[in-house]
C-alpha cells in the first residue's frame, strides 16, 4: 500500500490542506472587530470569576473592560467598579433569581479620571443573586447580567488578595 505513489503523495498533501482549509474558512466567517458606535449598544461578556467565590467579576467586550468588587460592610453592600475607559454614567441591580424588575442603582464617580465608580446596596448579600449593569462611555451603552456569586470571597489563606 506505502509503495503507491498516490497514496503517499495523498498522505503528504490532505494535513497541508487540512490546516490550510482551517483558516481559509476562518478568515472567510469570522466577525472582524469594529470600533464602537455612538448610540449603540452592546453587550457585556462575563468572566469565569464571576460564578465563584473569587471576590472580583470582570466583563468585557472586546477592549471595553470592567472590574467589579462587592464588600459586605454590617447590612450594606459597596460596589465598585473600574473601567478601562472614562465612563459617562451607569446603573447595577441585584436581584433575587426569581425577582422581574429590581430597582436599580445609579453608579457615582469617585475619582476625576471617571473610571472609578461606587454604589452602595443598603442589603445584606443573601446569597445567589443577579447583577444586572449598563454602563455609558463615549455616547454607547454598554450592558450586561450575571450571577453575583464573587460577592463572597473565600481564600483558604486568610488573607485578601484582591489588592
Amino acid at each position: 500500500m506505502f509503495t503507491n505513489k498516490h497514496v503517499i503523495a495523498a498522505l503528504i498533501v490532505t494535513p497541508i490542506l487540512a490546516v490550510l482549509g482551517y483558516f481559509a474558512v476562518d478568515a472567510l466567517v469570522s466577525e472582524k472587530p469594529h470600533q464602537a458606535v455612538k448610540g449603540a449598544s452592546y453587550k457585556l461578556v462575563a468572566k469565569p470569576n464571576c460564578r465563584y467565590s473569587s471576590g472580583v467579576c470582570e466583563l468585557t467586550n472586546g477592549d471595553f473592560e470592567v472590574r467589579i468588587t462587592l464588600d459586605q460592610e454590617d447590612n450594606q453592600l459597596l460596589l465598585t467598579l473600574e473601567s478601562v475607559f472614562p465612563l459617562e454614567g451607569g446603573k447595577v441591580s441585584l436581584s433575587a433569581a426569581d425577582e422581574e424588575n429590581p430597582l436599580p442603582s445609579a453608579l457615582y464617580a469617585v475619582d476625576e479620571q471617571q473610571r472609578r465608580w461606587q454604589t452602595t446596596f443598603f442589603q445584606p448579600y443573601t446569597g445567589v443573586e443577579m447583577m444586572h449593569i449598563v454602563l455609558a462611555a463615549d455616547g454607547s451603552l454598554y450592558y450586561g447580567e450575571t450571577v453575583a456569586a464573587f460577592a463572597e470571597y473565600e481564600t483558604s489563606y486568610g488573607e485578601d488578595f484582591r489588592r
